[in-house]
């Protein structure tokens, strides 16, 4: 998680561009399966995946809108 948050963070400082990240996608959904090894959904592959599976360059990534990108991180540095 270190390793997104720091890309997260020189993204948003427009100090690199944007990464194909689960963290800026449309499809992400954290921490939807409570209770679970795979807490996290992407709703494009329909399946919950675990931490160890969120991607840093996922080609079906979609880039959520700015105000979701802002609550999907909120909830996913709350997880």
């Amino acid at each position: 998680m270190t390793l997104i948050t720091v890309i997260r963070q020189l993204q948003e400082k427009n100090a690199i561009p944007v990464q194909r990240m689960c963290v800026t996608c449309r499809y992400f959904d954290p921490f939807a399966h409570s209770q679970s090894d795979k807490p996290h959904h992407c709703h494009f592959v329909h399946a919950p995946f675990g931490q160890r599976e969120l991607r840093v360059d996922c080609r079906e990534h979609e880039l959520a809108d700015p105000t979701s990108r802002a609550a999907t991180w909120d909830a996913f540095e709350a997880g």
